[in-house]
């Protein structure tokens, strides 16, 4: 697929997704004053699912909310790339599966 990419046959999208946590996380900080960071209570998250044309354009497509990233999130991001009217054959892979 990677091949037919190349030569202009085929457009290839790699799709991962992210989860940003809404809480200040503090790794390898000293000093000589404690220091308190106000958060929001709870587990709050901003979510990402994005697909990327790794081989031409390298144009990022994502979906983004602050629920799930679930069926309803992948078939928004399959129906978001299908408006971009491409004129190859698309396929999508995520984690070496196609979609």
């Amino acid at each position: 697929m990677l091949k037919e990419a190349k030569e202009g046959n085929r457009t290839v999208f790699f799709v991962d997704a992210a989860h940003f946590v809404l809480a200040p996380f503090l790794g390898y900080l000293w000093c000589f004053t404690r220091l308190f960071l106000k958060a929001h209570s709870g587990r709050q998250r901003f979510n990402v699912l994005g697909a990327l044309n790794a081989i031409i354009t390298h144009e990022l497509v994502t979906i983004t909310n602050e629920t799930y990233i679930n069926a309803q999130s992948v078939c928004d991001l399959l129906w978001k790339n299908a408006h971009l009217k491409l004129e190859t054959p698309t396929r999508l892979n995520y984690s070496g599966r196609s979609l």
